[in-house]
């Protein structure tokens, strides 16, 4: 994938002023990249460019960039995994985050792309996350610290968007920004809020997920889920 922004390199005189018209050249000296061009003359602001576009694999791409008579330096570009969680974006309950699925982000195996963003609970919290669009059909999903799946919603009941309503325990939390078909790309708004423990009134679209470890006390009251026999209940999921 070719970077965004191209490598440049800025030539000074002797006088301190840009030297524009010297040859520039550009040799990968480490990883699997590529560049383009290869020689570049520098402008009248002294600066030549290239583009890199880094290899398939995860690593260092090391590039040196020489003039006839001065010694070369180097430039290094990073290539990562577009899944590693540690690249999570910082996020706090109560923010409001906007992003765009894009060909370039993570996959997952059905071929629906996926931001993660990263939160932390200290202490045990009573949550609710939105992702809303008007481009895509939006699904979301909560992982614990060690990768393991703890909630997923794809519809919140009234529209396309998601929504996950959980009880959560003092944990690392990477929520998903997702599709729910594969391929969808477009933008969205992550959103989330401390809400009151209680479960209710009833919601079918947006059950309640509890974490390992959590304790608390609920009361059937006449606005819950009533199944065929007339009966109250609470829809909770581990």
């Amino acid at each position: 994938m070719p970077l965004p922004i191209p490598l440049q390199v800025a030539l000074t005189g002797t006088d301190g002023r840009p030297f524009s018209g010297a040859v520039v050249t550009w040799r990968l000296t480490s990883g699997d990249g590529s560049m383009s061009p290869d020689s570049a003359t520098t402008d009248a602001s002294g600066i030549a460019r290239t583009t890199l576009t880094l290899g398939p694999t995860i690593g260092v791409d090391l590039v040196s960039a020489s003039v006839a008579g001065i010694a070369p330096v180097s430039i290094t570009a990073t290539a990562v995994d577009r899944c590693d969680r540690a690249l999570a974006l910082p996020y706090s309950i109560g923010a409001t985050a906007t992003g765009t699925l894009a060909q370039t982000d993570c996959a997952f195996p059905d071929g629906s792309f996926v931001d993660y963003f990263a939160l932390g609970a200290t202490t045990a919290q009573s949550l609710r996350f939105s992702l809303t669009s008007s481009s895509l059909n939006a699904f979301l999903a909560l992982f614990d610290g060690h990768g393991s799946i703890v909630a997923v919603n794809d519809d919140d009941g009234t529209s396309s968007n998601a929504a996950i309503r959980i009880l959560a325990q003092p944990d690392s939390y990477f929520v998903a920004a997702n599709s729910y078909a594969g391929g969808e790309t477009g933008p969205y708004t992550l959103s989330s809020t401390a809400v009151p423990e209680e479960i209710g009134p009833c919601q079918h679209a947006v059950h309640v997920w509890v974490t390992v470890g959590i304790q608390t006390t609920q009361q059937v009251q006449p606005t819950d889920c009533v199944d065929a026999s007339g009966r109250s209940y609470d829809h909770v999921l581990l």
